[in-house]
């Protein structure tokens, strides 16, 4: 993976690992799939230049990553988060790897090798000492297999996206949301049904965290993923998310004053150590693959 391409991956994960603040303020004042909803409207206001360059022969499959991505996987992550601790769903979520790493090995038939085996086992425990095991169990299992069933659902939107093909990012990330609005509303209705109204309530500062989710996370980050998944091999990019939960704990640090412990230095050195074996080529005199493969 050429380096500006390693540096976009980790910009996004960054971002992205930032967003949980942002994330935060945001269900502080609005209710969740409500604000969803508003993240996606934005989202297709900012980006209709390119929604309407969207050719006809891709609305299909457009459709289908709207309902897996936009619809299943939200309502399943904000379902399932709501009755599991924070650190206990940020572990549960990373799921999304080796889940990736299966469906895609069944889908492009791309070769797991034991370096990145290894390196993705090493990342993801350096996740798991980074945020701190639980301390305690799930009060119940539904909220869990919520979250295991999120963690499919993003790899297999992943996996959809890059099946795309040489697709725009723009038009996919626009096109996506687009579609995802009107069924995140219909969800609101149903299970947040005072949600629209009150938000009309609210001041313009209360919106800056859906800009920076809908700006920086949706239209700059999705946009970098999703073009960095028509690149590389699914293997190669997804093992970046990993350090999505790192970025956030650090983050919180940061903006908390919470001091930084040794077992969140120690799981950061494994997950950068992870994704450094990941990243490594399997033969070094091999010469580089095709753009599709690589």
């Amino acid at each position: 993976m050429p380096v500006l391409d390693v540096f976009l991956c980790t910009l996004a994960s960054v971002l992205w690992g930032i967003n949980y603040l942002f994330v935060k303020a945001g269900v502080a004042v609005f209710s969740p799939i409500n604000a969803m909803f508003l993240r996606f409207v934005i989202v297709s206001v900012i980006l209709m230049p390119w929604i309407i360059r969207t050719p006809k022969t891709q609305w299909w499959p457009l459709i289908k990553l709207s309902v897996v991505m936009g619809t299943i996987y939200f309502s399943l992550f904000f379902i399932g988060t709501a009755g599991v601790p924070a650190g206990e769903a940020a572990i549960i979520m990373q799921l999304q790897v080796p889940f990736a790493a299966v469906i895609s090995a069944f889908v492009f038939r791309e070769r797991l090798g034991f370096k990145a085996f290894t390196g993705i086992v090493l990342a993801m425990l350096g996740v798991i000492i980074t945020i701190g095991m639980p301390h305690h169990h799930a009060q119940a299992v539904r909220p869990i297999l919520y979250l295991i069933a999120a963690s499919f659902f993003w790899a297999l939107g992943n996996i959809q996206a890059k099946k795309l093909g040489d697709m725009h990012p723009f038009i996919l990330n626009g096109t996506m949301a687009l579609l995802a609005a009107p069924q995140l509303l219909v969800l609101t209705l149903i299970f947040e049904p005072s949600a629209l109204a009150t938000s009309l309530h609210h001041e313009w500062k209360d919106y800056l965290p859906l800009f920076y989710m809908a700006i920086v996370s949706t239209v700059i980050c999705y946009s970098i993923w999703f073009k960095m998944l028509q690149r590389h091999q699914v293997n190669k990019v997804m093992p970046f998310g990993l350090l999505v939960p790192v970025v956030a704990v650090l983050a919180s640090d940061i903006f908390t004053g919470e001091a930084i412990t040794l077992h969140v230095l120690i799981g950061c050195i494994l997950c950068v150590s992870g994704l450094g074996l990941v990243l490594v080529k399997r033969h070094a005199s091999k010469p580089a693959l095709a753009p599709e493969e690589t």
